[in-house]
């Protein structure tokens, strides 16, 4: 946190726990615009699996319906989590997983307001 924080100037507007409450997620507002990171801390060293469902990078979009509806016809035979889904609840925006052949995850959403609280946007389920 110090790093995001007090070197690169990103401040928290958005933070929920997991279960026993472990804390789950924060998110980060960048210092200039309205780009946001989340951070998802690991109690323990996470395992490979974990690291690559885990560790992935998010695009937003204004409409992930319209944005899967385009990429859909795309996706290729044989790559992993084909056809694209639409998930819906925990409090968050529409938002959707593409997988590349290396099986990384892509992440698409709807921006989450960055005025947010953490009311907002309960235990997310990943």
């Amino acid at each position: 946190m110090k790093f995001y924080r007090n070197i690169l100037g990103f401040r928290e507007f958005s933070r929920g726990g997991g279960g026993g409450g472990q804390l789950a997620w924060i998110d980060l507002k960048a210092p200039d615009g309205n780009d946001y990171i989340e951070l998802l801390p690991f109690a323990d060293v996470p395992s490979p699996s974990d690291l690559k469902a885990q560790n992935h990078f998010g695009l937003a979009t204004s409409d992930v319906r319209k944005t899967v509806a385009s990429l859909q016809p795309r996706a290729t035979v044989g790559l992993p989590n084909s056809p694209i889904t639409i998930q819906t609840g925990g409090g968050l925006p529409p938002r959707a997983n593409v997988f590349d052949s290396d099986g990384v995850r892509i992440e698409l959403m709807e921006p989450v307001s960055a005025g947010a609280s953490s009311t907002e946007h309960p235990i997310r389920h990943r």
